[in-house]
């Protein structure tokens, strides 16, 4: 069964997959994109934060804080975690061979795209931050995320 990560294991993930070549909005957005699919796959969620719509699309606050010194430029190190038990840093990691087969996938399917690419395509209207922003929510519920991807999956099928 599926289990739900710690955001900056994903993100982490996603930065050594891009050999940092990732700026912080293509990180967003991969992290989004990843979420979405683990909801429709999975019917779980793949990180436990809240997603909110911000004007550029969706964004996870706590990487934001994490990667907003890069501006524009790519990420060139990856997040550190404060461990409140010894008082020190680490550098959480994905240590599961299924999820990261599951972020390949997602990789494969996105990591070409630019930022803006991605998030124009988060855009998209009746997409979940489309929702979220026309009724005036903050944040982006997990069902309308998993419902699109659903959806999505569905309209893929058909058309194949």
């Amino acid at each position: 069964m599926p289990k739900t990560y710690d955001v900056k294991e994903i993100a982490n993930y996603f930065i050594k997959k891009s050999n940092y070549s990732i700026s912080p909005m293509k990180l967003q957005k991969l992290i989004y994109y990843a979420h979405g699919w683990h909801l429709a796959i999975h019917d779980t969620p793949l990180i436990n934060n809240e997603l909110e719509a911000w004007q550029f699309g969706p964004v996870i606050r706590e990487i934001y804080q994490d990667v907003k010194r890069y501006g524009n430029q790519d990420v060139s190190e990856l997040i550190q975690k404060f461990d409140f038990n010894d008082w020190s840093f680490d550098t959480p990691e994905l240590d599961d061979p299924e999820a990261s087969e599951f972020l390949d996938a997602v990789y494969n399917a996105y990591g070409s795209f630019s930022a803006i690419k991605l998030s124009d395509m988060t855009h998209t209207p009746n997409a979940p931050w489309d929702i979220a922003r026309k009724t005036g929510l903050n944040t982006i519920n997990n069902e309308i995320i998993k419902n699109y991807f659903v959806n999505l999956a569905n309209t893929k099928n058909s058309d194949a």
